[in-house]
This record gives structure tokens, sequence and C-alpha cells, in this order.
């Protein structure tokens, strides 16, 4: 639920991270970006638990009601966590992948041609060559997305009467 205080929304924000990064500076990034009024860190949780403790912290998100929920798990996990919890929950959720080590200073953001080409993976790629494993996958899902898309039909319009 959102909160009104002084007739401005405030927004509840939780930010889920992979990289310790979320867990030292995720409050510092909500306290210090512009209109950081507007929002407020509910909870800021790195993502290396234990089996035992997910269900726990999904209980405990479930009952904060967020409005917004930021995921970096890496891929496919934050895929998969947030669709599971989504189907539970309102807000807004977004996997936001190695956002939180740009904006913690962790990481350089890639440079504008980078982004204006969409090819920031392949800036990150250059940046962490270990990385090289994960972007196999990627020709993988192209190929089945392309593959599916034959198979898929059009959604009916709805005609207005």
């Amino acid at each position: 639920m959102v909160q009104v205080l002084f007739g401005l929304c405030v927004y509840k924000v939780c930010a889920f991270a992979e990289a310790l990064a979320l867990s030292w500076h995720g409050n510092y990034w909500v306290t210090q970006k512009p209109m950081a009024g507007l929002w407020r860190l509910v909870l800021a949780q790195h993502g290396y638990l234990s089996q035992e403790d997910w269900p726990e912290l999904e209980a405990n998100l479930c009952e904060l009601n967020p409005d917004l929920v930021l995921v970096a798990l890496g891929i496919p996990r934050q895929e998969l966590w947030t669709q599971h919890m989504n189907a539970a929950q309102t807000g807004l959720w977004m996997g936001v992948g190695g956002s939180f080590d740009v904006w913690a200073g962790l990481k350089e953001r890639a440079p504008q041609w980078a982004s204006r080409f969409q090819v920031e993976w392949l800036y990150r790629l250059l940046q962490e060559p270990s990385r090289w494993r994960r972007y196999l996958a990627l020709p993988q899902f192209v190929w089945a997305v392309l593959v599916s898309g034959n198979q898929l039909k059009p959604a009916k319009q709805k005609q207005a009467t």
C-alpha cells in the first residue's frame, strides 16, 4: 500500500541482489538519488541464502507488500524467482541485472555508444571475460524465440461496439 506523507506518495521499495553491493550500498542509493523522498527502502537483502531461509524471506516480503521490487540475482534465477513471487504479490517487479554493481560504483556503466547500439552485454563481456560461458546460452535463446514465434498465433483483437 502506498503511503502518503505531506501530500506526496511514498513507495515501498525492496531490493535483492546476488552481489553484496546491495547490502553495502542499497540504502545509500535509495536515500541519495533525486526524489529520494518519494520512496522508502523497506528491505535490502543479498541473495546468498540457504534453501531453508528463502521461505521466511518470501513470507516477510508478502507481509511488507512492496510497491517496487528490484531483483538482481543473475539469469535465470532472478526471472524464475520474480515469476514465482509475482504470482502472489502486487507491485512492480523488475529484474535489474548488474545495476546494483553500477549504482554502488563497483562496476562502470557501458559507454553511451554501447547503449545506443544495444550492446551493453558486449561491453560487460569485455570487462569480465569470465562471463563468456553465460553468453553461450544467448544463441540458443534467440533460436528458441525464433522457432516458437512461428508457432504462436496472434492474439484476437477486441472489436469496439
